[in-house]
C-alpha cells in the first residue's frame, strides 16, 4: 500500500495544474479496496499523509477523515450504510462530522451510525478539557484502538470517532469513542446520554489555574454516568495545590473517580507501559459498574442528533430491512 500511495502523490504532484479533485478521487479507489477486505485503512492514509506533508501549495488538509467523509457525502443512503458496516470491521466511524459549508455552522451527525452500533457493550467518551496532548495516542495504546492523530483542520475540533472492536476475536468489554479538539459544553450536553461513560483528560498546568470550568464540565456527565478524570503529566501526586484541586473537584463531583498519570508522551518506555496496562486493567474492571442502557434508548438518543429527513431515511432503512 506504501507503493500505491507514493504513485497516486506522484501522479498528483506531477500533474498538469495538481488536480485535487481528480487526485482525492484516485485515493477513494485503494480505501474501497481495503474496506471491502475490512481492513485497516491505516496501511494506506498514513504513507499518504507523510508524503502530503513534504509537499507544498497544498489547498486542504488531507486526512483519513476528511477522506472517509467525501466518500459518504457522494454515495446514496444504502450504499452510506453499507460503507460504515465496511469500516466499523478494522476502523473507527464517523460519529459527528464537521458543518459542509460556513453558512451553516451545524455539526453533523452520522445517521447511519445506528444501524451499526455495539448495543450490547457500554461505550466510553473520551475528550479533553483545554490543550491536551497525547490524548489520543493514549487512548489508541490503552484499547488498542486505531484513532488518527489531530491535525490542524476543521475535521478535528468538535468531531467524534466511535471504535467498536469488531476485529477483536476476543471483544473488548468497552468500546471507545475519542472526540477530536474541545467540545463546547453545548455538545457535550446534547450527546452525553448515547454513552455510558466518559474519560476525562486534562493537563495538570491547566487544571491549576481552570478549577471551576473542569468541574462544570465533570458535572455535565457525572449524572449517573462513569466517569474518570485523568490528570496528565503530574510531577508530584502529594503536591498541594494539585491534593486542593482534587478535593474540590471530588467534592462539587462525588461520583467522579481520579487518576494521576505522569508523561506518557513515549508510549514504549517501561513506566510508561506500566501506567497504560494499569489504566487498562482499571477500566475494564470498572466496567462492570458501568450504567447499562438499554437498545431502545440509545436509538432514541441517536436520533435526536438526526433532522427530519435524516429520521425519516432511516425509518424507511428500518421498514425496508424487516419487510
Amino acid at each position: 500500500m506504501k507503493d500505491i500511495a507514493a504513485n497516486v502523490v506522484n501522479r498528483f504532484v506531477g500533474g498538469p495544474g495538481r488536480d485535487f479533485n481528480g487526485f482525492i478521487l484516485e485515493t477513494l479507489q485503494p480505501i474501497m479496496y481495503l474496506l471491502k477486505r475490512e481492513q485497516n485503512l491505516t496501511g494506506f492514509t498514513g504513507p499518504l499523509k507523510r508524503l502530503l506533508v513534504k509537499e507544498k501549495n497544498i489547498s486542504c488538509a488531507v486526512s483519513q477523515r476528511f477522506l472517509i467523509d467525501t466518500m459518504m457525502i457522494n454515495s446514496d443512503r444504502f450504499l452510506c450504510r453499507c460503507l460504515i458496516s465496511l469500516l466499523s470491521k478494522r476502523n473507527p466511524v464517523p460519529m459527528v462530522q464537521p458543518p459542509i459549508d460556513s453558512k451553516n455552522n451545524k455539526y453533523r451527525s452520522i445517521p447511519s451510525i445506528i444501524h451499526i452500533w455495539d448495543y450490547q457493550r457500554p461505550t466510553l467518551l473520551s475528550f479533553g478539557i483545554g490543550k491536551c496532548k497525547g490524548k489520543t495516542s493514549l487512548i489508541n495504546a490503552v484499547f488498542e484502538s486505531n484513532f488518527e492523530q489531530s491535525m490542524k483542520d476543521k475535521y478535528f475540533y468538535q468531531t467524534i470517532d466511535v471504535d467498536f472492536g469488531y476485529n477483536f476475536v476476543q471483544r473488548r468489554p468497552v468500546n471507545i469513542a475519542d472526540a477530536h479538539g474541545e467540545l463546547s459544553s453545548e455538545t457535550l450536553n446534547e450527546i452525553s446520554m448515547i454513552f455510558n461513560g466518559f474519560l476525562v483528560h486534562v493537563e495538570s498546568t491547566y487544571l491549576r489555574s481552570n478549577q471551576s470550568k473542569v468541574i462544570n464540565y465533570i458535572k455535565l456527565v457525572s449524572n449517573k454516568s462513569y466517569v474518570l478524570l485523568l490528570i496528565r503529566d503530574v510531577e508530584d501526586e502529594t503536591d498541594e495545590d494539585i491534593q486542593s484541586t482534587t478535593n474540590a473537584i471530588q467534592s462539587a463531583c462525588s461520583d467522579c473517580q481520579i487518576q494521576f498519570l505522569p508523561n506518557v508522551i513515549d508510549k514504549n518506555a517501561d513506566e510508561s507501559k506500566e501506567k497504560v496496562g494499569d489504566l487498562r486493567e482499571k477500566i475494564c474492571r470498572d466496567s462492570v459498574q458501568f450504567q447499562r442502557l438499554n437498545e431502545n434508548s440509545i436509538r432514541e438518543y441517536l436520533e435526536k442528533l438526526m433532522n427530519d429527513t435524516e429520521k425519516k431515511t432511516i425509518e424507511q432503512d428500518e421498514a425496508f430491512i424487516n419487510r
